[in-house]
């Protein structure tokens, strides 16, 4: 084969091999940015509910409060239908529960039924 020839299949093949690069190490880099903040994002998230759900607020807060509190609209889009149902009041006639204790009982079961659900949103997101 004739050497100018290599030398040209040479300039070609680097010619390709950086174009391909110069455009796949940006796009790359950007993908794994943008993983890292999703997660950077989903920590504070999990974080912050946490501490919302062990904070004395939480504790001091009725039912209404609650509902409107922004840690609890945060979490609500995640939380399954049976979760809201059984935190939120429904408009829709339904069987009459007796809740035994009131408003603590109500504050303990919610409690419960948040963490577990960060429980399951922080594994699902690790």
């Amino acid at each position: 084969m004739a050497p100018w020839l290599n030398f040209l299949i040479t300039v070609v093949t680097a010619f390709c091999t950086a174009m391909i690069t110069s455009i796949w190490a940006p796009w790359n880099t950007l993908r794994i940015d943008n993983a890292r903040q999703l997660r950077k994002s989903r920590e504070e998230k999990i974080a912050r509910w946490r501490q919302f759900i062990a904070s004395q607020e939480f504790q001091d807060m009725d039912a209404e409060d609650f509902l409107r509190n922004t840690a609890y609209l945060e979490l609500r889009p995640y939380l399954n239908l049976q979760s809201r149902d059984a935190i939120e009041p429904s408009t829709e006639p339904r069987t009459l529960t007796i809740r035994v204790g009131g408003e603590i009982f109500w504050r303990t079961h919610v409690q419960r039924i948040l963490l577990e659900r960060v429980d399951e949103l922080e594994s699902e997101w690790q």
